[in-house]
Formats: C-alpha cells, structure tokens, sequence
C-alpha cells in the first residue's frame, strides 16, 4: 500500500514501480539530485551479498535510480559507507559507465572512515572515490559527530531522499529521515527486509 504522508513517500515492496508512479506526487525541481540512506553492510543478510536476498536489493536500487533518472535527477550522493551507500554508488557508476549521464558525489564522513574497515571493504571504497565525479570529506574529526555532519550534508545536498530503512528504524538511517523531514526534503521510502 503506498501511503502519502506530508513530504514522505511510503512504498511498497515493488518499490521501483511505486517510484514511477508516486514520484509524480512529489514537488521537486525539473533537474535534481538524490541523496541515498540505509544500512551498513552488517546490519544486511548478515554482511553475505551473494545471497539472492542482496542481489534483489540491488536491482531495486539499480532500478530506482533509473526511474529517478528519468523523472530527472542528475546527481545521486552516496554517503559511502558499506551496504546501501557502497551499493548505490556501485549502482549509479555501473548505469554511468552504460552512457547513463548521471554522476555520483561521494560524501565521506571523515579521512578516518576506512579506518577500521576490513581490508576488501577499504579498497572498494578507494575505488568508488576514485571513480566518483566529485568527493567531498565533510569532518576532520572520528565517530558519531562526523557521521552526523556526513548525514546532514547529504540532506542539505538533496531534493529527495531515497531511503532504504531495515526493519528496525535505528542509527543514521533513522538520523538523516528525521533530518530530511525537518528540511522538507522529500523521502522516498522502500523498506528492506533482511
């Protein structure tokens, strides 16, 4: 059921489709740029992106960003964390490198965010950052304030938010959907189930 709430888009579980048609009930510039928020890696399928559960999630992300592409937005910002910020990023290269004219801005929390990753999460991020249109690293400082700083950038960055909230609304995900509704930014909101 899709459900119309202020400035949110509540979807369903076809959620690419609900974005075709709910789209259109949100006010946005003719060109615009979209935000991405979910879940790390961890907190999905228990961090195992082979499972068809993953792979499902993203070719919803991939077809989410191509129906936003098609309504009109340029620009996609990725917050470049692992899960739905790495897969997003990998989404909206992959459609660039198919002669889709989008770009992709990678918003990075601090020069320490890597630094306790594993070493294959570390060198993906390096190569997203390196194949990104534009990086921007919005803190100096380590942990939750520069996480927060990250989130708010995206936000004041974005004419729509597109949110992939896991079942349990916590952490930044939940952050940057209170943030974009206290800036009237519009949500689009396709739940994942892992």
């Amino acid at each position: 059921m899709i459900q119309l709430y202020r400035n949110e888009v509540l979807l369903s579980r076809r959620c690419p489709l609900d974005i075709f048609y709910q789209i259109d009930s949100v006010i946005l510039p003719q060109r615009f740029t979209a935000g991405f928020t979910g879940p790390r890696a961890f907190k999905l399928f228990k961090g195992v992106e082979e499972c068809p559960e993953c792979r499902r999630l993203k070719r919803t992300i991939r077809e989410c960003i191509l129906l936003l592409y098609e309504k009109g937005a340029e620009e996609f910002i990725s917050g470049m964390a692992t899960g739905i910020d790495t897969f997003a990023a990998e989404a909206v290269l992959s459609l660039k490198a198919e002669g889709v004219p989008i770009k992709l801005t990678a918003a990075v929390a601090s020069p320490y965010q890597t630094e306790n990753w594993k070493e294959k999460d570390a060198a993906r991020f390096a190569d997203i950052l390196k194949r990104a249109d534009h990086q921007i690293t919005v803190s100096r400082a380590r942990g939750p304030s520069a996480y927060k700083a990250r989130n708010e950038y995206i936000v004041k960055h974005s004419d729509v938010i597109l949110a992939f909230p896991a079942a349990a609304h916590r952490g930044g995900t939940l952050q940057t959907m209170n943030m974009a509704l206290r800036h009237n930014i519009p949500l689009l909101i396709c739940p994942v189930e892992s």
